[in-house]
């Protein structure tokens, strides 16, 4: 299956910047449940959807409307509950590969509902850069946030991790090879890592001598049944590279084809080197434009345009691909040199990444924007061939897409996610199906990323601060998606910094500020104010997030300078009395935030305030201030950008988009409160 969905990049980061500079996710909020007496007894599954792959060996599995029901059983476990099944959850062992998930409710000693899902369990990759490699079915990545590389078996499905050593250090990772012949897997950092994909043994084979200081890319050659490296010659990285063969069966360095220590005297540093498979003539780039033909004694001639290097792209090119022939050399995504016409083709690739690597008809791998996506592309007819999704993806269409990356609220009373873009979207967290809820709503300059779910008038609450000066106002958009109501504007004379739904009854309770003082204010479901009380923070700690703990009736927040300086104490706010104090210190437990948190939500087992950074969920208890993490992604999957998040109030299970802008990936992804188990749903 191919898959192109193309992304106003320009729009994203627009939209990127709008959320890291003014966003605020109020969720959950005031009462409903998806659940109730009066409702028919279901066996509905919130988590995990459908086609979602661990890495765990167990995960919790949450559902609910089995109310009254005497069990709920999960693959044979007996789920538990606290509300008479209204809600419900229980553990499940995974085995490697496909997974089915059933559900069974008992009623009178009978099943009276079932459901059930598909999920795998597989190692992930969490970025593999442009390390790849692909010989007929078989497809060796390594991974570029953690010491592991894998082997796919693509007509097979299977997936095979190989653990690197301690030595090994995968942000240097450079390339990798895949050699059937001889069943091995080559690595290229500072050292090459040989891999024995029988028995998994990596051998570590420094790059010294004369070849001192690592590798920068390297090729294959069958026939001559040795590898082409590309090394610094010197004592330090310099202007000259050397291209010394590696040979497997007495594991040392030579000089390619025999000549004496040979150095390109030439004022540019060769970066990338690729070896035509059918012809077996060998090319270098420099990142001077210059393109070379290597030859077998060592001496170079200059390819390409008249002039040396005039119209070929300036900077460095970290990989080219050789096709069949030798009649194109690709330059990353970037356009590609025609040999035969003796001239340089802009092109790009739609945004993909060239991946190392040719299928059985000669069309080369991408690495699609789609984080974790591996295609063959066609050059002349720009068409893409799917070959792998590293993570399986549930219904990803281009109407999820114009809602992407925008703050979410959860719509209790349908049990779905409402995310806001250039349009208001929709999302079935069972499938990840996306559907246009509000086309002609979008997230715009006014909005500065708050957005709540009113669960006494069915809509979502969308508040906007005059772009011209003070003054703010709400959109309630009808979770039904029928209407858009414009509220009067209740501050005008005040910037309205914070906002959550009212926990304890309609209306909502927000954090303005006039410039000289930070108020707590509550409103009712008109927009007006009903009270306000002074807050003793200061203007310049100009609150970003706010959440209503029904509880406790306190408002929750952190606050951070103009200037982006940012204080993650959480503090406390009475907003019956605007008294302030300090729920958690950062860094008081051992715990550091990375970055911005840009949402809040609350678990409601726990109590628990929880908040994301560019890393991590964090979880904090309202009464003690201590902190756990409950979901480490940027371990897993690299440090976003940004990221936003929303607590589906009923399980606990929380929805983050995350962003990365470079490379540009990111997505929906969906983690379990309580385990901290986690998955994209979409990405």
């Amino acid at each position: 299956m191919t898959i192109k969905i193309n992304i106003d990049r320009t729009f994203v980061l627009g939209l990127v910047s709008l959320v890291v500079l003014f966003s605020l996710v109020a969720c959950g909020g005031g009462g409903g449940s998806g659940g109730g007496s009066g409702l028919q007894i279901s066996a509905s599954m919130v988590f995990p959807a459908e086609g979602m792959n661990f890495e765990d060996a167990t995960i919790t599995v949450h559902g609910v409307g089995a109310d009254g029901a005497d069990a709920v059983m999960v693959n044979g476990q007996p789920a538990t509950s606290t509300d008479g099944f209204a809600t419900w959850r229980a553990t499940i062992n995974l085995v490697a590969g496909d997974n089915p998930v059933v559900v069974e409710v008992m009623k009178d000693a009978a099943i009276v509902a079932t459901s059930s899902r598909s999920i795998t369990h597989y190692p992930e990759i969490g970025d593999f850069g442009t390390a790849s490699d692909l010989v007929g079915s078989k497809l060796l990545i390594a991974d570029a946030l953690r010491p592991q590389v894998m082997l796919f078996d693509l007509q097979s499905g299977t997936r095979q991790p190989f653990a690197m050593p301690a030595v090994y250090d995968p942000g240097k990772l450079r390339r990798v090879v895949l050699d059937l012949g001889r069943n091995h897997g080559m690595v290229l950092a500072e050292d090459l890592y040989q891999i024995d994909l029988g028995s998994g043994i990596v051998t570590v084979i420094p790059v010294l001598g004369p070849y001192a200081h690592g590798g920068v890319d390297m090729c294959h050659d069958p026939v001559a049944d040795r590898y082409l490296v590309l090394v610094p010659p010197g004592s330090q990285l310099n202007d000259q590279t050397n291209v010394v063969a590696y040979d497997p069966q007495t594991m040392n360095f030579s000089t390619y084809s025999g000549d004496p220590v040979h150095a390109l005297q030439e004022d540019t540093l060769l970066v990338a080197i690729d070896r035509d498979p059918l012809s077996g003539r060998v090319f270098a780039f420099a990142d001077g434009k210059t393109m070379f033909e290597i030859h077998g004694d060592g001496s170079r001639t200059i390819v390409g345009p008249a002039g040396t290097n005039q119209n070929l792209p300036g900077y460095a090119r970290s990989i080219i691909q050789v096709l069949p022939g030798a009649t194109r050399v690709l330059l990353d995504g970037d356009g590609y040199l025609d040999l035969v016409a003796n001239d340089y083709v802009a092109s790009t690739l739609g945004g993909a990444s060239l991946l190392r690597g040719l299928d059985a008809n000669g069309r080369f791998l991408v690495k699609s924007y789609r984080y974790g996506s591996v295609a063959s592309h066609d050059l002349d007819t720009g068409s893409e061939t799917s070959l792998l999704q590293l993570v399986p993806l549930g219904g990803v269409d281009s109407v999820w897409e114009t809602g992407v990356f925008g703050p979410l609220a959860f719509d209790e009373r349908r049990g779905r996610l409402f995310s806001l873009g250039s349009s208001g979207v929709v999302i079935d967290p069972a499938s990840g199906v996306a559907s246009t809820l509000h086309p002609s709503v979008q997230l715009g300059p006014q909005h500065f990323g708050a957005l709540a779910y009113d669960a006494a008038r069915d809509s979502f609450v969308l508040p906007w601060n005059s772009t011209t000066g003070f003054g703010y106002g709400f959109d309630l958009l009808a979770a039904d998606g029928s209407v858009t109501t414009t509220l009067p504007a209740a501050g005008s004379s005040r910037f309205l910094a914070g906002l959550a739904a009212n926990a304890l009854g309609p209306g909502y309770i927000g954090l303005d500020t006039d410039g000289a003082e930070v108020r707590v204010v509550t409103l009712d479901q008109s927009g007006a104010e009903t009270s306000t009380r002074t807050t003793p923070l200061a203007p310049a700690q100009l609150p970003l997030l706010a959440i209503h703990d029904p509880v406790r009736d306190l408002i929750y927040t952190t606050t951070t300078t103009y200037a982006l300086q940012v204080n993650f104490d959480i503090m406390a706010v009475d907003p019956t009395t605007g008294s302030l104090s300090t729920l958690s210190m950062d860094g008081a437990d051992g715990i550091y935030t990375t970055g911005m948190g840009l949402a809040m939500g609350r678990l409601p087992s726990t109590g628990e305030i929880v908040f994301s950074d560019r890393t991590r969920v964090i979880a904090v208890d309202p009464d003690t201030g201590g902190r756990r993490v409950v979901a480490d992604f940027g371990a897993r999957y690299g440090v976003m950008d940004s990221s936003t998040l929303c607590v589906d109030p009923r399980t606990g299970v929380i929805y983050l988009h995350v962003l990365n802008l470079t490379p540009l990936r990111g997505g929906l992804l969906v983690v379990d409160g309580l385990t901290g188990a986690m998955s994209f749903l979409l990405r």
